[in-house]
C-alpha cells in the first residue's frame, strides 16, 4: 500500500511541476529547436535596446550560453571553471556568452571581495531588461548553461557542471566548429581566389566575408579574408563596366547576371553606390527589365542555397533540405531552384544521407535519454534514471551519449 502511495504521489508531483514548468516555459524554446535572434534591454527602463543573433555574430562556433546571479555562491564557483575553460576551448571554435539580469551595482558590490573579474565572455547580456530572455532560452534557475551548436541550434541545457563539460566536448567533436577550422577556413579562401580568377568577383566577396565572419577580425585568416575583400571591391569596378558593355551588345542576360550578383552580394561596400546607379539605368531600357528581375531572384537564391550547401558538407541534410525547399518555392523558375531541387532529389536517392540521417536521428534520441536519466537522478529516482541510462547503452551502444551512460550508471551503483 505504501509503495502505491508513493509511487502515486511521485506521479503526481511530476505532472504538477510538468505543468508548472509548461506554463513557465510556453516561450522558451525547447533543445533541437533554432535559438532566435533576441532584443533586450541591460535597464528595464531603457529606451534603446541591443539585439543579439547567434547564427549572425556568432557563426561557424559552438556556443555555450551561461546563466548567473552575482549573489549565488555557485554562480560565482562556476565562473571561475567557466573562466579557466573558455581560456581552453576558443581555440576550437567556443564562443561564451554571459548572462545575468543582476543590475551592474549589484554585480560590482558582490564581485568586491572576490578573488576573480565578473566573466564577461564573448558578449556580456546583464540587467533587468534581459528578464525575457532568461525566459526564451530556458534559464529557469542559476547556475545552468545552455549549449548552441555551429548552426545556433540547442543541444543541451543543464544545471550539473559535470555533465556540461562532458557534454561540451562530445558536441565539438561531433560538430567540429569552422571557427576552429583552421584548415577549413583556408579552403574557403582558396575557393575565392579560383572564383576571382574566373571574374567572379561578387561569389569571392561572399566566401571572403562568410570566413572574416567565422574567423573574426582578429585572427591571421580573419585579415587575410579582409584583403580579399578589398581586393575584390577594387576590382568590381571594371567588372561594372564589362556589364555595361555587354549590355550595349545585347548580352542582357549576362550584363542582368553581373548586376544582380554585385547588388546582393556587395551591400555595404565603396562599390555598391557606383553598381546601384549603373543597375537603374538598365533598368530604364525596357528590354533589360525582365532579364535584371529574374537575376536577382536567382542572385537571392543562390546565396541561400551556398548556406546550404554548407550545411549539406557538415552533414546536417535536414537542414539543408529546409533550405533547398525554400528556394525552389520562392525562386521558381531559376537556375538557383533547379540546382535546390537537384539537391533535394539526390538526398532521397543517396544511401548514404540517409544513413547519415538516421545517425544524426539516433544521437539526438540518445541524447535526450541521457537528459531524462539525468533529470530521474537528480530526483534521486535511481530505478528510473537506470533504465534510461541502460537503455542508452542497449540501443546505442557505440554513441558518446552510450559512454557517458556507462559512468553515470558506475557512479549510481556507488
Amino acid at each position: 500500500m505504501l509503495t502505491i502511495r508513493s509511487t502515486a504521489f511521485t506521479l503526481l508531483l511530476i505532472v504538477a511541476v510538468s505543468s508548472a514548468t509548461a506554463q513557465i516555459q510556453l516561450n522558451t524554446r525547447a533543445v533541437g529547436e533554432q535559438v532566435p535572434s533576441f532584443e533586450y534591454k541591460e535597464d528595464a527602463n531603457a529606451q534603446d535596446s541591443k539585439t543579439f543573433s547567434v547564427v549572425d555574430d556568432m557563426p561557424g562556433r559552438v556556443v555555450v550560453f551561461f546563466f548567473w546571479r552575482s549573489k549565488d555562491a555557485r554562480s560565482l564557483d562556476w565562473m571561475k571553471k567557466i573562466q579557466a575553460m573558455s581560456e581552453r576551448y576558443r581555440q576550437r571554435g567556443v564562443s561564451f556568452v554571459s548572462m545575468t539580469t543582476d543590475k551592474n551595482e549589484q554585480i560590482d558590490k558582490a564581485f568586491e571581495d572576490e578573488d576573480t573579474d565578473v566573466f564577461r565572455g564573448d558578449r556580456f547580456v546583464w540587467g533587468p531588461g534581459a528578464r525575457p530572455v532568461d525566459e526564451l532560452l530556458g534559464a529557469m534557475s542559476q547556475p545552468s548553461v545552455m549549449l548552441v551548436d555551429p548552426w545556433g541550434y540547442i543541444s543541451w541545457r543543464g544545471t550539473r557542471f559535470d555533465t556540461f563539460e562532458q557534454r561540451l566536448e562530445a558536441l565539438v567533436q561531433k560538430t567540429k566548429p569552422h571557427a576552429g577550422d583552421n584548415a577549413w577556413l583556408q579552403r574557403k579562401l582558396s575557393e575565392a581566389e579560383r572564383l576571382k580568377g574566373k571574374g567572379e568577383y561578387a561569389r569571392a566577396f561572399t566566401i571572403a566575408k562568410r570566413v572574416l565572419k567565422i574567423a573574426g577580425e582578429s585572427s591571421t585568416v580573419g585579415g587575410a579574408a579582409t584583403t580579399h575583400m578589398d581586393e575584390y571591391v577594387a576590382a568590381t569596378s571594371a567588372w561594372i563596366k564589362k556589364a555595361v558593355k555587354l549590355a550595349e551588345d545585347k548580352k542582357y542576360d549576362e550584363a542582368a547576371r553581373i548586376m544582380a550578383d554585385i547588388s546582393v552580394r556587395m551591400e555595404d561596400t565603396d562599390v555598391i553606390e557606383e553598381a546601384e546607379l549603373e543597375l537603374g539605368r538598365m533598368r530604364g531600357d525596357r528590354r533589360m527589365k525582365d532579364p535584371i528581375r529574374k537575376a536577382l531572384e536567382d542572385a537571392r537564391g543562390q546565396v541561400r542555397n551556398e548556406i546550404a550547401d554548407e550545411l549539406r558538407d557538415d552533414d546536417r541534410y535536414v537542414a539543408a533540405t529546409k533550405i533547398y525547399r525554400e528556394v525552389v518555392k520562392d525562386r521558381e523558375d531559376t537556375p538557383a531552384a533547379e540546382y535546390a531541387q537537384k539537391q533535394i532529389d539526390t538526398f532521397k536517392k543517396n544511401a548514404a544521407v540517409r544513413k547519415q540521417v538516421q545517425e544524426n536521428r539516433a544521437w539526438a534520441q540518445a541524447t535526450r535519454w541521457l537528459d531524462m536519466g539525468d533529470h530521474y537522478a537528480e530526483l534521486e529516482m535511481n530505478e528510473q534514471a537506470r533504465d534510461s541510462y541502460q537503455r542508452i547503452i542497449d540501443e546505442h551502444p557505440g554513441s558518446d551519449a552510450a559512454g557517458m551512460a556507462r559512468e553515470r550508471l558506475k557512479a549510481l551503483r556507488n
